[in-house]
């Protein structure tokens, strides 16, 4: 195991395993930026959850900033094996992945800003993993199952450093940042900001007819009353240069794609307007995968030429079109042959807590 650094311009495995060449850092670097640590050790509870502020890390360019939040291994490991017996990896479904990562306890949706008074500083990526002290797949009733998780070396290293109690789940995640102008390797006055995204909230099915229609919808948490216009459904397809792109980026190893290109655009509008932020709309409808040229089966590939080709769903928003009602627009799943989607749900945004600001203060 390499010694334990920090490189601005990379993740955790390529700041810990750099110099091994068998390794395939994800970003190419002419110039790494190594970095100084700066110790933190801050915990603070946040809606009943506990997130560590760990340490931060500057040079010329920027600063890296190490968060995790801390977890009981029962609470994932419950959550993990829920997810598995709702059969999504075998058999996809969007709107009951929406449903059970309202429940995901390692909160996939929280992200970190930094600000110094009111300006923010520019965020240049982030990178993360989960730290687990048992299988989360084990048996608890079993005892020919030990349980024991193995973990990343790197996943290790992390621990270690930071001297976290193995007796937790951890999601440790890492963001970089860029200096704000004439404050270069300055930390003082920082605020970092735990943020929660907006989450999709599934709400009413509905289904079309084919013609303009017009849909009554509550939101589920504000209980905002709202109308549905759906104006048209067309039919298209994709051009064939979109295709010969797609194909074009692939390696030598891999095979030649054939992918679906048939696909219906709805378009619709909200009433009042202020709901069309509020939520979007979703097809219940699998589409097709594409498969390779030559091979009768279905290829396994997650390739996404609308939104997700493979997916339940699509939601590529082709923009707004100019009438009264300021119609947006949405792409049904992509296949092979022309298939009217006719089911559909609505997915509200939701934003279920109010930002944590912490100061930023050094060890």
């Amino acid at each position: 195991m390499s010694e334990w650094k920090v490189l601005f311009d990379t993740n955790f495995w390529g700041s810990v395993r750099e110099d091994d060449p068998a390794f395939e850092v994800g970003i190419e670097m002419e110039h790494p930026l190594p970095t100084v640590e700066h110790p933190v050790n801050q915990m603070v509870s946040w809606c009943g959850e506990t997130w560590m502020i760990l340490s931060v890390y500057t040079c010329e360019k920027g600063l890296v900033v190490d968060y995790c939040k801390q977890t009981d291994p029962k609470e994932l490991a419950a959550f993990v094996r829920k997810f598995r017996a709702a059969g999504l990896e075998e058999n996809f479904d969007e709107e009951l992945f929406e449903r059970l990562q309202l429940e995901n306890p390692s909160a996939p949706n929280v992200l970190l800003r930094v600000s110094r008074g009111e300006v923010q500083l520019p965020c240049q990526g982030s990178s993360g993993f989960h730290y687990m002290p048992v299988d989360p797949y084990a048996d608890p009733d079993s005892e020919a199952d030990s349980g024991e998780m193995e973990n990343d070396p790197v996943v290790l290293a992390c621990m270690e450093h930071y001297g976290l109690d193995e007796a937790f789940a951890y999601h440790i995640s890492r963001a970089h940042f860029l200096w704000d102008e004439g404050h270069a390797e300055d930390l003082s006055g920082l605020t970092a900001i735990f943020y929660e995204q907006d989450v999709n909230l599934p709400g009413e099915h509905f289904t079309l007819t084919g013609g303009k229609q017009e849909i009554p919808l509550v939101h589920p948490v504000s209980g905002e009353k709202f109308t549905l216009h759906i104006d048209r459904i067309e039919a298209n397809e994709l051009p064939s240069e979109h295709l010969e792109q797609m194909n074009s980026i692939r390696t030598d190893r891999e095979p030649e794609m054939l992918y679906p290109t048939h696909f219906e655009t709805v378009y619709y509008g909200v009433e009042p307007k202020t709901g069309a932020d509020q939520l979007c709309l979703k097809a219940c409808a699998k589409g097709d995968s594409p498969i390779a040229k030559g091979c009768g089966a279905t290829a396994a590939s997650s390739v996404a030429v609308i939104g997700s080709a493979n997916g339940p769903t699509s939601v590529f928003v082709a923009g707004k079109v100019k009438s009264e009602l300021h119609l947006k627009s949405i792409c049904s799943p992509l296949f092979f042959e022309p298939t009217p989607v006719r089911e559909w749900y609505v997915a509200y945004f939701v934003k279920r807590r109010e930002d944590l600001r912490v100061e930023l203060h050094a060890v």
